[in-house]
């Protein structure tokens, strides 16, 4: 019967499709069938009863494997304009074998409940109680992330190449670490194996859960191991205790300011950094608690060797807004003419300013932030060169380098006496530099 409707059917079921499907199984046989009817009305309903919009660029092998993706998900799939695709390994396995979930561009998102069967018997779910397990083909738990006590709702596959798996609040609770990787995807293997690729004709392996012919990787809390290999994960509580007492922020009210508020405040000017220069004028004199310095001690030492002092403050910066009537869109950070600047983040030079003696050369990071190093003596590229975090960019001038962190890899001069608008274009580079860490 399937056979013949197999035969009687070629836009949907190409020819010798039916001797591969036969090949799976009476069991299989039975599911085939069911999804066969399943497809079809999908088809019908979607395409305004033609389906022929629907299936034209189906190849050889193409039908099983939508077969194969909408009995492993549930049929959760928009088959006209879906990103979850099936595609060939890096290991030459059929098409029919691997679930791949490409971004394309955007960020694909599952939701508890969501499960993934290979045709061997691999099963990767997202239970009801919050856990993320890969099983095997005997059904023993061989990988997981162990949120079931994390209020884990929703594992995104990300354009920037991060999957990552999020609470109801949009905070990670665990991700592979793949953020930089453009449209990486996520392959859910027939040998068991659970890795995400980068996204080009080498489809290098950049993540993997390491559990390859249904072995043990050993790992069942993933998400613990990931929340304390984080920098300073903490943080954010830090700066909500901060900024909750108003001793500390010159009686001001900021208790019900956003993360990013906080952010932008707590290094807005100098005297709010320990042993900060040309204090006078600032309205804050309350030092940044101690784990926000260290994550400006180590952006410092990324970028200049060593811990600097800090001369101009973000955004805030009252003695320098007094003397130049405009808010500072960056950190001035002192340092003798002649010391070597590094790159926080690798990316893309862009030339910015060209100027003997005051060069800014910004990075195009991959973070998708432009970093900008302002008042350069030397700069040793132009733009459109690709560098690393940790290369040599040029050398200190004017005393000071002048760090700038944009939201996008567009370039606005952001010193403006408008506070808003310097906010708009530009965010605290200690912010980016926490974030990048994290990433």
């Amino acid at each position: 019967m399937l056979t013949d409707l197999i035969r009687r059917s070629p836009l949907i079921f190409p020819p010798h499709t039916g001797k591969a499907i036969a090949s799976l199984g009476s069991s299989y046989l039975s599911k085939t069938l069911y999804t066969y009817t399943f497809l079809r009305k999908i088809m019908l309903t979607k395409h305004n009863k033609s389906p022929k919009k629907a299936v034209t660029t189906l190849k050889k092998g193409a039908s099983l494997a939508l077969l194969s993706l909408a009995l492993s998900t549930g049929f959760d799939v928009n088959f006209q304009n879906d990103t979850v695709i099936l595609g060939q390994s890096t290991q030459a396995q059929t098409i029919s074998r691997n679930t791949i979930i490409k971004p394309n561009g955007t960020t694909r998102r599952f939701y508890v409940g969501q499960e993934w069967r290979t045709p061997s018997g691999y099963k990767f779910i997202f239970q009801r109680d919050k856990n993320l397990v890969l099983y095997n083909k005997s059904g023993r738990a061989v990988w997981a992330t162990g949120s079931q006590s994390m209020d884990a709702y929703k594992i995104t596959v990300q354009s920037d190449g991060n999957v990552v798996l999020y609470n109801p609040a949009n905070k990670a609770i665990w991700a592979t670490n793949t953020a930089g990787n453009a449209n990486a995807y996520l392959a859910i293997q027939d040998d068991g194996n659970v890795v995400v690729y980068n996204n080009n004709s080498q489809n290098k392996p950049l993540w993997a859960s390491n559990t390859a012919g249904g072995r043990s990787s050993g790992i069942f809390n993933a998400a613990a191991r990931w929340q304390s290999a984080r920098y300073l994960p903490g943080i954010e509580s830090v700066l909500k205790s901060f900024f909750s007492n108003r001793s500390n922020t010159n009686n001001e009210d900021w208790s019900n300011k956003s993360i990013t508020q906080m952010w932008d405040r707590i290094g807005g000017e100098s005297a709010q950094f320990p042993g900060g220069a040309y204090t006078s004028g600032d309205r804050w004199q309350k030092d940044m608690p101690s784990e926000i310095y260290q994550v400006y001690k180590n952006l410092s030492t990324a970028i200049l060797g060593s811990v600097k002092t800090v001369t101009t403050g973000y955004a805030y910066d009252q003695g320098y807004y007094n003397y130049y009537g405009k808010w500072h869109g960056g950190l001035d950070i002192g340092a003798t003419n002649g010391t070597a600047v590094k790159a926080a983040v690798g990316g893309t030079t862009t030339l910015i300013q060209n100027k003997s003696g005051d060069h800014f050369l910004g990075v195009k990071g991959d973070d998708g932030r432009l970093w900008v190093y302002g008042h350069l003596n030397a700069r040793y590229f132009g733009s459109g060169t690709r560098v690393s975090a940790g290369q040599a960019l040029g050398t200190v001038g004017k005393d000071h380098l002048h760090l700038e962190v944009h939201h996008s890899h567009s370039y606005s001069y952001p010193s403006n006496s408008n506070r808003s608008y310097t906010l708009s274009k530009t965010m605290s580079p200690l912010q980016a530099y926490w974030e990048l860490k994290n990433k």
